[in-house]
């Protein structure tokens, strides 16, 4: 398993099953003509500084992963998508905890559950990671839009 960046080792307290919820915006759902309908880009998989956030499901539901996304911004959110930790794995990243602390200072709530997937983001594995997604909440399912 590679190691990325300072502190940035796998953490095993993390199971292979566990689901790792990403929060989808509307410009990471695109048309598939070929089956008719929308689907996830890999766009979604994507991060400048190789650190894919994401929250754990043993620690926090689906819907307040959404309610945070909301409160966080990051545009139009649409819905919620899981991959679990052995398939980023898999593909050679790392999952590690990194809780956000609450700042009462900006009035952003805390969130205990957030974590990063890690590792150098090739087409390959965005394409994959895309690919073996599987809504949580599809657009047209967001009880929050």
């Amino acid at each position: 398993m590679a190691e990325v960046g300072i502190d940035r080792r796998d953490d095993p307290t993390i199971p292979n099953a566990e689901d790792l919820y990403r929060r989808v915006v509307t410009a990471w759902i695109v048309p598939d003509q070929a089956a008719g309908r929308n689907r996830l880009s890999s766009a979604a998989f994507d991060d400048s500084r190789n650190e894919i956030s994401v929250d754990l499901s043993s620690m926090i539901s689906p819907e307040e992963s959404l309610r945070l996304g909301l409160r966080f911004g990051g545009g139009p959110l649409r819905g919620l998508v899981a991959v679990t930790a052995g398939q980023a794995r898999d593909l050679d990243q790392v999952v590690v905890r990194d809780p956000i602390p609450e700042d009462p200072a900006w009035s952003l709530p805390g969130n205990p559950a957030h974590s990063l997937i890690c590792g150098k983001q090739t087409k390959s594995v965005k394409k994959r990671l895309a690919a073996q997604a599987r809504w949580v909440y599809p657009p047209d399912q967001n009880p929050f839009v």
